[in-house]
């Protein structure tokens, strides 16, 4: 996995909580992998991915799998805490 991320639905407990219905839910960040190196942490709400809104689990992992930056950085958006977040993530070129 390029970006290190395991991500699950958000359940609708976790939609109450985080007052959203569209998202994902950082399940497991692989250690030494580039979202892990870019502080993305279990428990964020991934929003978006290079500016590209996160619906559902199965639609930001198609999204990751599928991204290729040329400059080989991608855009995180996440809720932590309650806090929007943009997080730079550094891919390995392929």
């Amino acid at each position: 996995m390029k970006f290190g991320l395991f991500l699950v639905p958000l359940t609708p407990e976790l939609r109450a909580k985080y007052e959203r219905n569209a998202g994902a839910l950082v399940d497991i960040v692989m250690e030494d992998s580039p979202a892990f190196t870019a502080n993305v942490l279990p428990g964020d709400v991934l929003t978006e991915i290079d500016g590209k809104a996160v619906e559902s689990n199965i639609q930001a992992t198609a999204l990751l799998r599928e991204t290729q930056p040329a400059s080989g950085v991608s855009s995180l958006k996440v809720l932590r805490n309650g806090t929007e977040k943009t997080l730079t993530v550094r891919l390995a070129p392929n």
